[in-house]
């Protein structure tokens, strides 16, 4: 190839052999460095056509990402985080015997979660009998859960190259939409004086896998759409319309720098926005429950209430968000098949094999699919131990669920604010840094309960705790949290309970947030879809196993206080894999291999 490279330029110049051998050379090492740089700036030079619709494109999608973002929460928050669990359990308890003779109904059996049996005193195990087994009702909605995040992992993995299509990415999110919420919907049908209760876990796994799979399909609109914002389209503009100069490194990190905080920025916008309609769903849910006492039907109620919502809201999503083009232009694209599990997963071992290329990127999954675990597991653990073990009702549930979205989105607000003022946390690895102040925070609580078992401390005995824990898991005030320890240690009044469940709020919001940024650092330019498909694929193939865990324990224990050593263990092993990761590395990297991937 290049003997003959070297004859056609000889022959073209009419140059001899051995005078211009180097001048050939020459050439040759300029036309590499031309396609070196056209390769490198083929994602940023764009021409004005693009421009102009990326413009108006941009307002639009944004309204369409926070649209489904709003829909989504809904169910997400009233119904996978806080009902469905709750739900799932008292259909169960509702059909349930109480150890050791399955003999006697359980208590607050009959159609009202506030109404306890005379027969049965409190902290009677209460199980139920489901696929020829008994299962303590604590952990049926755990079994459920762990098995749809599952299949939810599972649906993710055959999206294959379905999710990276920007043109099918739309319709899978609207056909998840549409199943998800028809699931959530017909829980307004579901009978627990009948044999057709059991259906309420297979509805409750069809919701969850479609909340996840839209969710990948969202969280791939993130950086399009941080591309159409109008200071990265004006920093866009004047790189397209500028001559090469000396400035031009500094020109295209200043673009890099503002698509890192537009991607930032809109991911921390829509988790406060889904923080918001959870919140006022919550309130309507309360009206629902407190006029109807709580009982099973109001509970049902709910969560199909959720779903309409979840439809409705996501009706503006199918007129805003970018249908998207292909690489040649096309708003066409030949229809794939999105169910191809083999193929895809082959691509994602694939993925993971290219460790040395990216180890930075692979190693926040490593430590992601811990933490993704803790914190899911964490959350359906308290509203479980809430409701059997405390024995909490339904409307202070709803309190619970309230007040975690809300600290959720001051945490959100808020962690930003306080990393400028941290000095660790500033610089180039600065979101990491505070991302791993929130972890260390959050092991407050699991270690809090952990040490006290051991110990033979009574922990968790009052509803103050509870809405403690709920609140400052969103949050991040040290000083506050340690003041909050000491008082806890010194009461067990209603008081305490409460506190506890403020502290769960804080932290989640912040950590939802900044784990999405930090990622999409990481992550090679152009292949967005693909590997925030692996970040949705990690989180929920971890989430199966947590909440597996604590189900097994709690019905080996009886009690579910134990789960916390097992939350507890995951959070500590992943700070040190988080130690060896360096962001500004990572992102070179990822930008080195999305060039070679061309």
């Amino acid at each position: 190839m290049e003997d003959k490279f070297e004859e056609v330029v000889l022959n073209r110049f009419g140059m001899d052999d051995e005078d211009d051998e180097e001048y050939v050379v020459d050439i040759k090492e300029e036309l590499n460095n031309l396609l070196v740089r056209s390769l490198a700036t083929s994602d940023e030079f764009l021409p004005v056509e693009e421009l102009e619709e990326e413009e108006s494109a941009g307002p639009w999608g944004l309204w369409g990402f926070y649209s489904y973002s709003f829909a989504s929460e809904v169910f997400s928050i009233v119904s996978s985080t806080l009902f469905l669990p709750i739900t799932l359990e008292q259909l169960a308890r509702d059909n349930g015997y109480t150890l050791p003779d399955h003999q006697t109904a359980c208590s607050d059996s009959l159609n009202s979660t506030n109404q306890a049996s005379s027969a049965n005193t409190t902290g009677t195990v209460c199980e139920v009998k489901f696929l020829g087994g008994w299962m303590d009702t604590a952990s049926f909605p755990l079994y459920v859960y762990s098995i749809s995040v599952g299949l939810q992992a599972l649906v993710v993995i055959s999206l294959g190259d379905a999710a990276d299509n920007p043109i099918m990415r739309k319709s899978l999110l609207m056909f998840f939409a549409a199943l998800g919420s028809l699931a959530g919907f017909l829980f307004f049908f579901i009978d627990s004086s009948s044999a057709t209760w059991s259906l309420s876990a297979i509805l409750a796994i069809v919701a969850n896998v479609a909340l996840g799979a839209s969710g990948v399909c969202l969280n791939s609109f993130i950086p399009s759409l941080a591309r159409t914002t109008p200071k990265v389209l004006a920093a866009k503009r004047d790189l397209t319309q500028g001559r090469p100069s000396t400035t031009d490194q500094q020109d295209d990190h200043h673009y890099k720098t503002l698509i890192s905080n537009a991607t930032a920025e809109i991911s921390s916008n829509g988790i406060a926005l889904g923080c918001g309609s959870g919140i006022i769903a919550l309130c309507l849910s309360l009206i629902v429950i407190i006029s109807h006492h709580g009982n099973t039907d109001s509970l049902r109620w709910t969560v199909g209430f959720s779903g309409i919502c979840w439809a409705v809201f996501s009706i503006p999503a199918i007129f805003f968000l970018p249908l998207g083009t292909t690489s040649s232009g096309s708003s066409s694209a030949p229809i794939l098949n999105p169910f191809n599990p083999i193929k895809s997963l082959a691509r994602y071992f694939a993925m993971l094999r290219q460790y040395k290329q990216l180890k930075n990127t692979i190693r926040f999954l490593m430590a992601w699919f811990l933490l993704s675990d803790a914190f899911s597991t964490l959350t359906s653990t308290t509203i479980l131990f809430a409701k059997t073990t405390l024995e909490m009702p339904p409307s202070h549930l709803i309190l619970i669920g309230v007040i975690v979205p809300t600290t959720g989105i001051l945490g959100a607000l808020m962690a930003p604010r306080i990393q400028k003022r941290l000095v660790y946390c500033n610089g180039l690895n600065g979101s990491l840094n505070m991302f791993k102040l929130l972890i260390a925070a959050s092991c407050l609580i699991p270690g809090y309960v952990s040490v006290a078992l051991i110990f033979g401390v009574p922990v968790l005995t009052t509803e103050i705790e509870m809405f403690i824990m709920a609140a400052v898991f969103g949050q991040c005030s040290l000083f506050y949290l340690s003041f909050l320890m000491y008082w806890i240690h010194l009461t067990c009044s209603l008081t305490v309970h409460f506190s506890i469940c403020v502290y769960v709020g804080l932290f989640y919001g912040a950590f939802q947030s900044y784990a999405r940024s930090v990622y999409a650092e990481l992550i090679p330019p152009g292949q967005e879809a693909k590997w925030y498909a692996l970040y949705s694929i990690t989180d929920k193939s971890s989430s199966f196993f947590g909440p597996l865990v604590v189900g097994l324990i709690a019905d080996s224990t009886h009690n579910i206080r134990f789960g916390h050593v097992f939350i507890l263990g995951i959070l500590l092993l992943s700070i040190p894999i988080l130690a060896h990761v360096d962001v500004p590395s990572g992102k070179l990297k990822a930008e080195e291999f999305s060039k070679l991937q061309l």
